[in-house]
């Protein structure tokens, strides 16, 4: 008995080809929408990335691999500013935020350098910086310091380049001092203390524009406290640093440290409080006037900023070349927000210590949360960089680009533009040859249209001209309108505002000198005009020292 096989199923080709093709057509791909593209590949704050989502940018979070090339950013935001010479030349659009030459004061040695130099020519408008020495080049200044004032007096020294409190130590002796490049400072012995505590304030300030200097001032900052009762400084208390040092770094692993858990509004306990919440206690007290402390912090920022106008200056040309220097279409292709950390003594008199130029935006606390947040999303109000403002950019860029494109070809009929013009320009000369024929209808025209010849037009065009003049602005007011609208119901763009221009002088601006503590800037820098006097003679001496400090 012989088996048969089962016959198989016959396939054909054309059988696949219809299965193929009838699978159904891949939907149409969407066109990418033009938003702002920031590069945060050099930026670890989550706080940060929170900000820019909720504008609803782009985000570059790592570099591609593979030879990839990179996508282009509107925004460079890093924590270190010393990668702005790695960057490429920029566009008119882009930012980044940092400026150059800013660790004249960010570097401590730096600071020391250029405040020493500038209190020798005013030394009543700089005596908010405790007396600095550099070391090894002004040890025997040191030396002699120490032997001639008072006895015991306490010094620190700070290595040059680190930060959080790492490297410090305190020394009453010149055989202590560190054998290291270092900043030796007096120590204020007398500090202002809360709850029997020695603390320190952050201040946040936003720098613009360098060309001309302009800097917002956040009306909230952070008070950070020691964790250790404080006491006059000995040789047996000296090595206890959560006593003299309110740095957060050191101070967060004590076992004392209290975490804030409350907002600024309502925080007067833990051991990092708002700035509200410390004028708030000076002023229940009687132990100090907030009025008096805020101007003394104001002036402070000002003055130190003034005093390296010039680099800044500079720099900034050599960067990014004198014509982006003085246009401003775009603004500023910088901007950046700095730390002063600044201590009051016993009298209430500011004293500033440091400036750093990347303060830490990390969220540990509600209280950390609600100031940041506020600081950073207001940055980028003031900055005024958003997907309108990208998409017009790129518009505008396309219609150059064609622009140049075309002109080629005009330029081409330019020789026959050339001919027809030559051509028209004789027939003038006939019409002067008969001005009788001009006047008649001169003289009809001022009969029926006006009463004399002094009036523009007659009362029927200047109507046409009220008409179009009313419907030209009622339609500016409702594109105003409309825009306006849309940046506040816009998920993109919550915040955008339309009056960030150079050259406001409203009155809420002008009154950064008043204690109103909450989360918002407020124009610090340029002042009115009964300030501009006071601070002109920090400038003059500022381009004084320039060529002896930056040759």
């Amino acid at each position: 008995m012989s088996m048969t096989r089962p016959r198989r199923k016959p396939t054909s080709i054309a059988v696949k080809a219809a299965k193929t093709t009838e699978s159904p057509p891949a939907p149409p791909r969407r066109r990418r929408k033009c938003s702002v593209t920031v590069d945060i590949t050099a930026c670890r704050y989550a706080i940060i990335r929170k900000c820019l989502r909720e504008r609803d940018f782009r985000l570059v979070k790592k570099k591609p691999d593979g030879g990839i090339a990179p996508p282009k950013w509107d925004i460079w935001w890093s924590d270190r500013g010393d990668l702005l010479r790695e960057l490429p030349r920029l566009s008119p659009f882009q930012k980044v935020n940092h400026f150059p030459s800013m660790e004249e004061i960010c570097r401590k040695d730096f600071l020391a350098n250029n405040l020493n130099a500038i209190f020798k020519v005013l030394p009543a408008d700089f005596d908010f910086f405790p007396r600095s020495f550099l070391i090894p080049a002004e040890s025997v200044e040191l030396q002699k310091a120490m032997e001639n004032g008072p006895k015991n007096a306490t010094y620190i020294a700070k290595p040059r380049t680190l930060c959080q409190g790492k490297g410090i130590s305190l020394i009453q002796s010149f055989s202590k001092l560190p054998n290291e490049l270092c900043v030796v400072q007096r120590y204020i012995d007398n500090p202002l203390l809360i709850d029997g505590f020695k603390f320190d304030l952050r201040i946040y300030v936003l720098v613009l524009s360098v060309h001309p200097l302009r800097v917002h001032i956040f009306r909230n900052g952070l008070a950070r406290f020691c964790t250790t009762p404080f006491e006059k400084p000995t040789r047996k208390n000296l090595s206890k640093k959560r006593m003299h040092l309110t740095n957060y770094a050191i101070n967060k692993n004590s076992k004392d440290f209290q975490k804030a858990t409350t907002t600024s509004s309502t925080g007067n306990q833990g051991s990092k409080r708002s700035l509200a919440s410390v004028m708030a206690h000076l002023d229940a007290s009687g132990r100090g006037s907030s009025t008096a402390v805020w101007q003394q912090i104001c002036d402070i920022v000002i003055k130190t900023l003034l005093c390296i106008e010039p680099k800044l200056q500079a720099s900034y040309k050599s960067y990014f070349g004198a014509k982006e220097a003085t246009e401003t279409a775009w603004g500023s292709h910088c901007f950046e927000i700095l730390g002063f950390d600044i201590m009051l003594d016993a009298t209430c008199k500011a004293w500033l210590f440091e400036v750093n130029h990347a303060p830490s935006f990390a969220g540990d606390s509600p209280l950390d949360r609600e100031v940041k947040s506020a600081l950073i999303a207001q940055t980028l109000d003031l900055v005024d960089v958003t997907n309108e403002k990208k998409l017009q950019f790129v518009r505008q860029t396309r219609s150059e680009w064609t622009q140049r494109l075309w002109s080629t070809s005009q330029k081409s009929k330019q020789p026959e533009k050339d001919e027809t013009t030559n051509q028209q320009s004789s027939r003038p000369e006939s019409r002067e040859e008969q001005p009788e024929e001009m006047a008649p209808s001169d003289e009809s025209d001022t009969e029926e249209g006006s009463s004399s010849n002094n009036e523009p037009g007659s009362e029927g065009e200047e109507e046409d001209a009220t008409q179009r003049g009313t419907s030209t602005t009622l339609s500016d007011a409702l594109d105003r309108c409309s825009i306006g609208l849309k940046n506040v119901f816009s998920r993109r763009n919550r915040i955008a505002p339309d009056n960030i221009e150079s050259g406001r002088s409203t009155t809420e601006e002008r009154q950064a000198n008043e204690p109103s503590f909450t989360n918002a800037f407020a124009l610090l820098y340029p002042t009115d005009a009964n300030q501009a006097a006071e601070y002109e003679r920090v400038r003059v001496a500022a381009q004084v020292n320039r060529s002896k400090l930056w040759q």
